[in-house]
């Protein structure tokens, strides 16, 4: 089968039966480009949500607000691999011979290495300090604080396909061809190796547990024990070409699509069930840190985050329906003449009043400057009508009822600064004579509001 996926649950003892349960969705955020989406990740403390599109610019979420905090452009062309530091400082991306350290909290580039080859791996430390990385036939580390400076601690005459580490830091684990290579991380030292297969596809590794997809069409299992890896159990699963282990070590998750790029699933005894509630189209997937969360990126830009089902469990990890959203409605003082004074302890900033004929008017809410990553809500006599909205050239429609013997008014509240502070929204209305089109400027200490007033 070209090219096709199935999505595959499989228990090494016995299967597990998933008939009739739905991922549940957790959150979704949009692109502002709208691109095909290469590459998903989440961070080790499941609050920041990545993403790469096919141009090459690397996106940022609040995992909770859904709100997107950082846009940077990484390479002119499509990213090959992406890797985050566990403290969520960092991140690593390569293409095109160099690898590119960012500052993930500033979103400003840091250094550049330039490589001689392409990379197969590629992963930080568990310190933050290091980073690891693959090229064709040798394993590299570099440090951090000493970028241009790269120490090659393995090479061989196989074709490196993975890099990955132990969940007790202490081993990072080399496939190579059809070989698993382990090695001591604090002495370089090879503590075991292991044929296992024709051609290693993928690795999976969740405690002392270990899989292999292989391109025999099977899986490969193995047990680690001090330093000793010792085959369980062999399982034929044709057509899978992604792996990844839940949480107990006894499960396998194997991961792909089919021609329609929607993934379904495919139990031990071939009986083909959809996995409901996933999107179609789907371009990029990977797990959060939990290995309870599947992150899907689409070809509309668009990623989402679904729970897995029968795995998941609200109390274990920060992402649940509840705190996907934050209310952005705290606090609203008033002045003795019924308009905003401040909204959640920032100062509102009053434009000229504004007169209109109807109570009911259609706004029209854009970027008219820089697209820089400016996320908005807005709040409308005291409700909220959007809320963390990511302001593209794209415009958002909305229409609002003004009440008469009443003031109204349209707060911007900002949460984040942009790249270009402050944040601004251009909004337009048309007042019953003419078309109107006022800016908006709010940032994390003022936030600019419109006053209507009904003509009448």
């Amino acid at each position: 089968m070209n090219h096709s996926i199935f999505l595959i649950l499989v228990q090494l003892s016995f299967c597990l039966n998933l008939f009739g349960q739905e991922y549940q969705k957790v959150i979704t955020v949009q692109s502002p480009f709208y691109k095909s989406i290469d590459h998903v990740l989440m961070s080790a403390d499941g609050k920041t949500i990545i993403a790469v599109d096919k141009d090459g610019h690397l996106f940022s979420w609040d995992a909770f607000s859904g709100s997107l905090s950082r846009i940077m452009r990484t390479f002119k062309s499509n990213i090959d691999k992406i890797a985050i530091s566990p403290d969520n400082k960092l991140i690593a991306t390569f293409s095109n011979y160099q690898i590119f350290l960012w500052d993930n909290e500033k979103g400003v580039q840091l250094n550049t290495l330039n490589v001689s080859g392409n990379s197969t791996g590629l992963l930080f430390h568990p310190s933050n300090k290091t980073l690891y990385y693959a090229l064709y036939n040798d394993v590299f580390k570099v440090a951090i604080s000493n970028f241009s400076n790269p120490v090659k601690i393995y090479s061989t005459s196989n074709t490196i396909t993975s890099l990955n580490i132990t969940e007790d830091e202490k081993i990072i684990l080399i496939s190579e061809s059809g070989n698993l290579t382990l090695m001591n991380l604090d002495e370089q030292k090879i503590k075991n190796e292991l044929s296992v297969c024709p051609q290693i596809k993928q690795v999976g590794i969740s405690q002392n547990f270990i899989i292999c997809l292989c391109s025999d069409s099977n899986i490969y299992s193995f047990t680690l024990k001090e330093n000793i890896l010792k085959n369980t159990e062999v399982i034929q699963m044709p057509d899978a070409t992604y792996v990844s282990l839940l949480p107990d070590k006894n499960r396998v998750l194997l991961i792909v699509l089919d021609e329609t790029r929607k993934l379904i699933w495919k139990t031990k005894n071939e009986k083909l069930i959809n996995a409901k509630g996933l999107p179609e189209n789907i371009t990029a997937l990977n797990f959060g840190a939990d290995k309870n969360h599947l992150i899907t990126g689409s070809n509309d830009g668009s990623v989402s985050v679904f729970k897995i089902p029968g795995i998941a469990d609200e109390k274990d990890t920060p992402l649940n329906e509840t705190t996907s959203r934050t209310s952005t409605a705290e606090k609203l003082e008033l002045t003795a003449a019924g308009l905003p004074k401040t909204l959640n302890n920032r100062t509102v900033k009053l434009h000229p009043p504004v007169e209109v004929k109807s109570t009911q008017i259609e706004l029209l809410i854009w970027d008219d400057e820089h697209v820089d990553s400016d996320t908005i809500s807005l709040n409308f006599n005291g409700k909220w009508i959007l809320e963390n909205y990511m302001v593209t050239h794209e415009k958002k429609k909305l229409t609002v009822t003004l009440e008469r013997g009443k003031p109204n008014f349209l707060i911007m509240h900002a949460h984040n600064l942009g790249t270009f502070p402050p944040n601004t929204a251009a909004v337009s209305f048309n007042d019953g004579n003419k078309d109107q089109v006022l800016t908006l400027k709010s940032d994390l200490k003022r936030s600019d509001a419109l006053h209507f007033i009904i003509k009448d």
